[in-house]
C-alpha cells in the first residue's frame, strides 16, 4: 500500500501533460528568376521547385530577435520537411545570422545598381507572416525566392 502510494506520488506531476511532442513543418522552395531588358516582357515568370537550399530555422520571441534552432537543405524538388515544437517560426539565409532584427522570419534580399541597370533578389512565403504550430503539423509552406535583373539600356 505504501509502496503505491509512493508511485503515485511520483506519477501525479505527469499526469495530464502531454510530452514535448514535435510537428511537422513541410513545403517547397520555389525560385523566380527575371531578367528585363529595354522591352517589357509579355510574360510573368512563373515560379519553379528549387533544391539544395539551406534555410536557417529561427524562432520568434515577441520584442526579441529571432533565434537560431536549426537548419535544413532543401531537397532535389525542392522538398522539405522538418519536425519542431509549438512556436512561431521562420526561414533565413546564414548570412541573416550577423544582422537579424526582432521578428524577422524571412531572409533580408537585397537590392544593387542604379537607374541603368539593377538587380534585387526577395524572399516570401505563404501570407508573408510567421509558420505557427500549435497542435498539428504545417503543410504547403511555400518560401519563395525572388531575383530579378532590370537593364534599361540593354535590348
Amino acid at each position: 500500500m505504501r509502496a503505491n502510494l509512493i508511485l503515485l506520488l511520483l506519477l501525479i506531476p505527469f499526469i495530464g501533460f502531454s510530452q514535448n511532442e514535435n510537428y511537422s513543418i513541410s513545403g517547397t522552395t520555389m525560385f523566380v528568376s527575371h531578367y528585363q531588358g529595354g522591352m517589357e516582357n509579355p510574360f510573368e515568370p512563373q515560379p519553379f521547385p528549387k533544391g539544395g537550399i539551406e534555410l536557417i530555422i529561427v524562432r520568434l520571441e515577441s520584442g526579441k530577435k529571432s533565434k537560431k534552432v536549426c537548419s535544413l537543405i532543401s531537397g532535389s524538388d525542392g522538398s522539405f520537411n522538418i519536425e519542431l515544437p509549438p512556436g512561431e517560426y521562420g526561414f533565413v539565409l546564414k548570412e541573416d545570422l550577423r544582422k537579424m532584427s526582432i521578428g524577422q522570419f524571412l531572409p533580408k534580399g537585397y537590392s544593387t545598381g542604379d537607374m541603368m541597370e539593377s538587380t534585387s533578389s526577395s524572399w516570401s512565403i505563404n501570407n508573408n507572416v510567421p509558420i505557427v504550430i500549435i497542435d498539428k503539423d504545417v503543410d504547403g509552406v511555400i518560401i519563395t525566392n525572388y531575383e530579378y535583373t532590370v537593364c534599361g539600356m540593354c535590348p
